[in-house]
């Protein structure tokens, strides 16, 4: 899980494996937006998910 920064970049906030219940929890998810990725068996990221945010 990616999370925006000030900046306007996206940093790496969370990493959850396929055996891990699948949420995430920010006390401050109304102040950024967020996108996804999967990573594939032999390491492959994927494109980013659409952005979203909580409003």
């Amino acid at each position: 899980m990616y999370r925006s920064k000030e900046d306007g970049e996206f940093e790496h906030v969370a990493s959850i494996s396929a055996h891990e219940r699948k949420s995430y929890t920010d006390e401050q998810a109304d102040k950024h937006t967020y996108y996804v990725t999967t990573v594939s068996e032999n390491g492959q990221e994927s494109q980013p998910s659409s952005k979203t945010t909580t409003n």
